[in-house]
């Protein structure tokens, strides 16, 4: 059951989807089914690399903008 924030959006324009809905809910049942192939292992493997790259991209950001907490980012 969604907590009182999910409820409250879930009254909401944005409506019922796979956060604010009950599992037994139609919606529910058809968002799912609609992002569970992008959240599959295989799909997964397939975004590792990029969000790596991200990560990294934006560790450096931090590092650049951010010097003297730099060292928070470096492995121990």
């Amino acid at each position: 059951m969604p907590g009182p924030s999910l409820r409250a959006v879930a009254e909401t324009p944005a409506g019922r989807g796979l956060f604010t809905s009950e599992t037994s809910d139609p919606n529910w049942r058809t968002a799912h089914n609609v992002l569970l192939p992008a959240f599959s292992m295989d799909a997964m493997r397939g975004y590792h690399p990029r969000m790596l790259d991200i990560a990294g991209q934006l560790v450096e950001k931090w590092e650049r903008l951010n010097p003297t907490m730099s060292s928070m980012f470096q492995p121990t």
